[in-house]
């Protein structure tokens, strides 16, 4: 079974991540803020993927990759997802430097997030 972690401050964003995947294929693990995603995810390194919202209480989605980033040290990167309304450049660039695979403006539509994520899944494998 695959883990995917979705750190969304949206309980609808979470609910349409969940109800993208197959209950049979993947477990989906839910976090409600940047905060609570931290530590879901340092709680989790073996995941297959994360998908993060950007704008979040405690910390944004890129604080949260950040600190992961500065704990994961050996382990694998875990292919990324940004779910987000945010468009900027410089932003995206900064995610991508900070290991963000693929950035989603909102809202999801879920046949093309669910191709991506698996391709992103499948990659990694």
């Amino acid at each position: 079974m695959k883990k995917i972690i979705c750190v969304d401050d949206s309980i609808d964003q979470r609910e349409a991540v969940k109800s993208t995947f197959s209950a049979d294929e993947y477990e989906v693990i839910e976090a409600i803020d940047g905060e609570s995603g931290l530590n879901t995810i340092l709680s989790h390194l073996d995941a297959d993927l994360l998908v993060i919202d950007f704008h979040m209480p405690k910390l944004n989605g890129l604080e949260v990759l950040e600190r992961v980033n500065a704990h994961r040290q050996d382990q694998k990167k875990i292919p990324t997802v940004m779910f987000t309304t945010e468009t900027s450049k410089e932003r995206r660039k900064i995610g991508q430097e900070l290991g963000v695979d693929v950035w989603f403006i909102k809202p999801m539509r879920s046949e093309s997030f669910l191709q991506v994520a698996e391709a992103l899944i499948a990659k990694a494998s």
